[in-house]
């Protein structure tokens, strides 16, 4: 299981889908009337109500079972390429809501200077990294069906 390049890509997804409930999506710094900094931080919570928790949990119940789904491979691929499809579309929902945010935080007057976009990443990572993953899968399922080939080949 652990031998193969693609259940190492699958727990690097899950570590980094898993961390988003650790982290913060989107961190920013504006200016005050005074001139001092003021560090605010949008969470899942309070962006979209239930619909971040709801792709998160999906993404990472999916993203931890095909690690041990293994011994299935064509199960574990498609399941691996639905997940990167729903992680494509969670990362739109992410990216639709940082710039619908940025864009009222400058029509309500707030300067914001510094803006960190580092975990929002993380979804579209998991999400190039599943699809190595199907990649490899495929890959592992070709190779055993032509030795499956060979074996019954030399059995006449």
């Amino acid at each position: 299981m652990w031998q193969r390049i693609q259940t190492l890509y699958l727990a690097i997804g899950f570590a980094l889908i898993f961390s988003l409930f650790f982290c913060n999506f989107i961190s920013y710094e504006d200016l005050t009337s005074s001139g001092e900094s003021v560090s605010e931080v949008l969470r899942y919570r309070s962006m979209r109500g239930w619909l971040y928790p709801v792709l998160m949990v999906i993404t990472t119940l999916i993203q931890l079972l095909v690690v041990f789904l293994y011994k299935s491979r064509m199960v574990q691929m498609w399941l691996v390429i639905f997940n990167a499809l729903v992680l494509l579309g969670f990362q739109t929902v992410v990216i639709f809501d940082a710039v619908s945010f940025i864009r009222a935080a400058a029509q309500s007057g707030i300067e914001l200077y510094r803006i960190s976009y580092v975990t929002s990443v993380f979804p579209l990572v998991t999400g190039i990294l599943n699809f190595l993953a199907s990649r490899n899968i495929m890959l592992d399922e070709a190779m055993v069906q032509s030795a499956s080939r060979i074996r019954r080949s030399k059995r006449r």
